[in-house]
């Protein structure tokens, strides 16, 4: 039997530095995952979009989902429940934001939060009652070849001056992508003898890891 784990050589670390063209929609139907219509589109799984100018289900605008399943004229919205959203209405436009690979990387490492608990007991508890509160995603960890040029670690560098929350993408080299939006905690670079530089890179996830 063929094995079904993934290999780590061929991912790519990606985050935002721009956005396209926008895409208008025509349709949203409720439901978990919220599905989107808008013909000819042209996403793919794993891309990520700013919703806006929505008429009626106002709930969306302003959220950058990731897109998941997908057909020629419609999407769904990866993590996004809109069961009890407004009933849409009309118009609207899913911008996809525009991601630059961060090069030179060599391992990553993260993902690594846990669940807060919350103490739920009352006095009618005969021993201590807990339940998982919201879920932390931690951080991401990444290890590269330092290279000033490169617009996708510059990207890094600019933001953890302005403090800029950005999108952020890993796709596999089986074709899975996660999507998640994270602070630059540190980008910081080491030299060494007979070496080329180094960068080390901190990631703080804000939000969701959602995979598609």
């Amino acid at each position: 039997m063929a094995s079904k784990a993934v290999s780590a050589q061929g991912a790519k670390i990606k985050v935002s530095t721009g956005s396209g063209g926008p895409k208008p929609i025509t349709g949203i139907s409720k439901g978990n995952p919220c599905v989107i219509t808008s013909n000819g589109h042209g996403f793919k799984p794993g891309n990520v979009v700013a919703l806006a100018a929505i008429v009626g289900m106002v709930e969306l605008n302003g959220k950058t989902p990731a897109v998941q399943y997908v057909t020629a004229n419609t999407y769904s919205l990866a993590g996004v429940d809109s069961s009890g959203f407004g009933d849409y209405t009309n118009g609207g436009a899913a911008t996809p934001v525009a991601f630059s690979e961060v090069g030179e990387v060599t391992d990553f490492d993260g993902f690594d939060g846990q669940a807060s608990e919350e103490d739920v007991s009352t006095l009618a508890s005969e021993a201590v009652e807990k339940r998982l509160g919201l879920v932390d995603y931690g951080g991401l960890s990444l290890s590269l070849k330092f290279v000033k040029s490169d617009v996708g670690q510059a990207a890094l560098r600019s933001a953890q001056v302005t403090r800029e929350v950005l999108d952020f993408m890993i796709e596999l080299s089986n074709g899975d992508v996660a999507s998640f939006s994270a602070l630059v905690k540190q980008f910081s670079i080491g030299g060494a003898v007979n070496k080329v530089l180094t960068g080390k890179v901190q990631l703080t996830i804000s939000g969701p890891v959602v995979w598609a």
